[in-house]
């Protein structure tokens, strides 16, 4: 696995990062009865912008780092997950998203699942989450 250093600069880290994320492509999560989660472009672009507007590098770099615990969290989810639904609706569509909370290495990971209604599932982002773990 890859290990991000503090020192590494912006274009590295994202470099790094995105190979990463390129070699994932799908992975079947039990929590969804084996289902596959997709790893595309737009999911990568979420961690770089939010809408059109671009994520400051110092966030975009965190998120970057925690590229590395996306598989794990999604194939191997631990069994103390804690797993969030929510569900947005708009004139053109249905949206829902499954959060995923997971404490690993002393750092709570949030992972973000989407899918538009009657498409495949796929990842949307993944942060540290400040909240305490409950």
């Amino acid at each position: 696995m890859m290990i991000f250093h503090s020192r590494m600069g912006y274009e590295r880290t994202k470099k790094e990062a995105h190979n990463i994320y390129k070699k994932i492509d799908a992975i079947p999560c039990p929590v969804f009865n084996g289902e596959l989660i997709y790893f595309n472009s737009r999911g990568f672009n979420h961690l770089i912008r939010k809408g059109r507007k671009s994520r400051t590098k110092n966030e975009q770099k965190k998120r970057f780092r925690l590229i590395v615990y996306a598989e794990r969290m999604i194939r191997y989810p631990d069994q103390r997950l804690k797993i969030e639904y929510q569900e947005r609706n708009s004139f053109k569509n249905s949206i829902k998203f499954w959060t995923l909370v997971e404490n690993i290495d002393g750092i709570l990971v949030k992972l973000v699942i989407g899918q538009e209604y009657g498409k495949r599932k796929e990842f949307i982002s993944i942060m540290r989450r400040d909240k305490r773990f409950k």
